[in-house]
């Protein structure tokens, strides 16, 4: 059993799961990456955990920092169309949350893309 599970009384068969869509993520940097100065832009589309919600950000560190706290109450994450961290930017504040997220004590793993494309 991992110290964390102990701590939050969880097993294994409770363990949360969340999927990350490279791919979604990636245009939602795209927009965030045009926003400067100016107030927030609301941008609409799916979660990247299959949950359609709305993201609020006025800027990239402001969109990686949501990703962050949503991520938190995840064991898991599932990164799914890594091909998309081809470009160097975006992987770079890729690498950051799930490196957060490996130090909160989170596991990362790589699967096969379910986002379309191909």
């Amino acid at each position: 059993m991992k110290r964390r599970d102990f701590l939050l009384f969880r097993t294994g068969a409770a363990s949360s799961v969340a999927e990350l869509s490279c791919e979604r993520l990636f245009m939602h940097y795209q927009q965030a990456s045009t926003v400067r100065g100016g107030g927030d832009r609301l941008l609409e589309s799916d979660a990247w955990d299959e949950e359609s919600t709305s993201v609020q950000c006025g800027s990239v560190d402001r969109l990686f920092g949501k990703l962050t706290r949503e991520l938190a109450d995840a064991d898991e994450v599932r990164v799914c169309g890594a091909a998309w961290l081809a470009d160097a930017r975006f992987a770079h504040y890729v690498r950051g949350v799930l490196d957060t997220f490996r130090r909160q004590g989170g596991r990362v793993t790589f699967g096969d893309s379910t986002d379309s494309g191909d």
